[in-house]
């Protein structure tokens, strides 16, 4: 069976293609942030679009902190991996596509996982982590 059985053709092309739109799109959270960068890379892969769920629901921190925290009491992790619908692995174990999870200053990002590095979009742009960074990834498809 191959890893890539549930990721959809022309996955590769789609998660390249998003990534560098990201690039030049201004950071804005609740429109064009961390955990929108992984829905749109979840949708590329897999067709499943987790984002309607979240659209227009959070605006600042606050807002944001607040729906992870009733989404699952747990706090960050345990909510993307409800999500996700799996628990999370090393994030050397990530391929490209999978969602991984940066922690800077004591506050969680989500990311893309493409090659050794991981694209995360924060409030100065989208930036390229070291996977040997990364607290975790979630397989994706």
């Amino acid at each position: 069976m191959s890893t890539d059985e549930y990721r959809l053709p022309g996955w590769e092309s789609r998660l390249a293609a998003l990534i560098e739109t990201a690039r030049s799109e201004p950071y804005e959270l609740g429109r064009h942030d961390c955990f929108r960068l992984a829905c749109a890379s979840i949708e590329a892969l897999t067709g499943i679009d987790h984002w309607p769920r979240w659209a227009g629901r959070y605006g600042t921190r606050r807002d944001a902190l607040k729906l992870i925290a009733e989404f699952h009491r747990e706090g960050f992790t345990a909510a993307a991996s409800k999500l996700f619908g799996r628990e999370p692995v090393a994030p050397l174990l990530a391929r490209r596509g999978d969602i991984v999870e940066l922690v800077q200053a004591g506050e969680q990002h989500l990311g893309v996982a493409v090659g050794a590095e991981a694209a995360v979009l924060g409030e100065a742009g989208l930036a390229f982590i070291p996977l040997s960074e990364c607290a975790h990834c979630w397989r994706i498809g």
